[in-house]
């Protein structure tokens, strides 16, 4: 059985408590760093079927950098000859030098990604040793039926400081949300989750139900006002002090933030592979030590062109975060 990752997140906030209105503001700031500082993509993403959205590391570097939260990590190597592996706990302080909480992350070369590869030709494959190959069971692409394909290992050597650098930062995101009651905004990253299913595999919660768009209001049916007593803004549950603008709306009796009726625009999506997204995608996969072409063809797929938007996305962020631990 293939072993697999683990993240553990403890925290143990030794700080003085918050007063609810220290918390709401703490709250607020976070919310306003996303918005003005925080980028989709760079520091957070949002992944399909997670109700919020996922924090990566850059993102975790600067809220840490917004409470002046320095990090330290602790290393246990618990490597053995055919594996890399490590144990990183991760403790939060704050400028005061108190201890605001800890988390342990770990990562093993014994991992899907980090352990098997497409080999090179079938003769790379024939001459392997037996328990350095394997034939693996993938579903079909776009309706084909299922297949075998083969796979060989992967050298654990080589990935050493990847390894190493995915357990710190798996720890690194894990102690950051807990210390700074982000836990409610984002989620934990996406391949620190125990089990994704995959498309027509059985789960044990149901599906969402997709929900209706909401309509655009009528921004005519409101006017401005000087708020005269504080109150919260129905579009998002934000506070509205005594002296703020305001949009009234006399018909459902409630006040908004001028922002919060402006139409808000989706998120740009990858509509098409093209010739340089595919180039990228060499490009990236080389830097984080691997073959474009080896990492699709283990899951199954056997040419470039077969590569659609949302896998390509998939391995964007992918890749990225195989560099960026190899970086640190």
């Amino acid at each position: 059985m293939e072993e697999k990752k683990e993240v553990t997140e403890i925290a143990t906030i030794a700080a003085p408590g918050l007063s609810v209105r220290d918390l709401k503001a703490r709250v607020q700031l976070i919310q306003e760093v996303i918005r003005s500082v925080m980028k989709e993509g760079t520091h957070y993403g949002k992944i399909p079927g997670c109700p919020k959205p996922s924090l990566w590391k850059p993102g975790a570097e600067v809220l840490n950098m917004t409470f002046s939260i320095a990090v330290e990590s602790l290393v246990e190597n618990l490597s053995e000859a055919d594996e890399k592996r490590y144990r990183v706990t991760c403790t939060a302080f704050s400028a005061a030098g108190v201890k605001l909480g800890s988390a342990v992350g770990e990562c093993s070369s014994g991992e899907e990604k980090f352990k098997w590869r497409k080999p090179v030709c079938d003769q790379e494959w024939e001459e392997s040793p037996v328990d350095r190959r394997r034939e693996k069971w993938v579903k079909g692409y776009q309706g084909q039926p299922e297949k075998k394909i083969k796979q060989v290992r992967m050298e654990s050597d080589d990935q050493a400081n990847t390894i190493l650098q995915m357990a710190d930062k798996r720890a690194f995101v894990a102690v950051t949300r807990k210390v700074t009651a982000a836990s409610d905004i984002f989620t934990q990253d996406i391949e620190d989750m125990e089990h994704i299913p995959e498309d027509g595999e059985a789960t044990t919660t149901a599906t969402p139900k997709p929900q209706p768009k909401k309509e655009a209001m009528d921004i005519a049916a409101f006017r401005e006002i000087t708020s005269k007593f504080a109150q919260k803004c129905r579009g998002c549950e934000g506070d509205i002090k005594v002296g703020d603008k305001a949009m009234y709306n006399q018909k459902i009796k409630g006040v908004y933030h001028p922002a919060c009726l402006a139409p808000k625009e989706e998120a740009p999506t990858l509509k098409a592979v093209t010739p340089a997204i595919i180039q990228n995608l060499e490009k990236m996969a080389i830097a984080a030590g691997m073959k474009l072409i080896d990492r699709i063809g283990s899951d199954g797929l056997q040419e470039l062109d077969q590569i659609q938007p949302k896998y390509a996305e998939e391995l964007l962020k992918e890749f990225a975060e195989i560099i960026d631990g190899k970086n640190q």
